[in-house]
């Protein structure tokens, strides 16, 4: 199973990649799909300068288990080529950056995450 990360705006080409997608966006009213909300953002965190919201975002994390985060998004994928969804371009900052990133720290080799490849280089090989 590999794990990208992506936006909503291209849902129906990662589906079409036959990618299986999940929401890790607190807010996902057009999209109807998995979620994944325990990896959202709080409501107040979203119009924080990136300054603040990193080290909530982190504290967030700090709270969860890799492991079980990585088993539910297993479950939800169905073991299959999965991307992790949210508004902003790859270009913008978002928080799944950092659960990308927070994800490859326990990366033992069984998955292949985003962070080994630029976001863009990922949407090339998909594309």
């Amino acid at each position: 199973m590999k794990i990208y990360t992506g936006y909503f705006a291209r849902v129906n080409q990662y589906r079409q990649a036959g990618l299986v997608t999940i929401s890790i966006a607190r807010f996902n009213k057009y999209y109807s799909g998995a979620s994944l909300k325990l990896l959202a953002p709080t409501a107040e965190m979203i119009k924080e300068p990136e300054k603040t919201y990193i080290p909530k975002y982190y504290s967030i994390l700090s709270k969860l288990s890799k492991e079980g985060i990585l088993k539910e998004i297993e479950r939800l994928s169905e073991g299959k080529d999965c991307i992790l969804l949210c508004y902003e371009k790859p270009t913008d900052f978002c928080h799944r950056q950092i659960v990308a990133k927070w994800l490859g720290i326990a990366c033992s080799g069984e998955y292949d995450y985003a962070p080994r490849t630029p976001v863009k280089e990922i949407q090339k090989q998909i594309f």
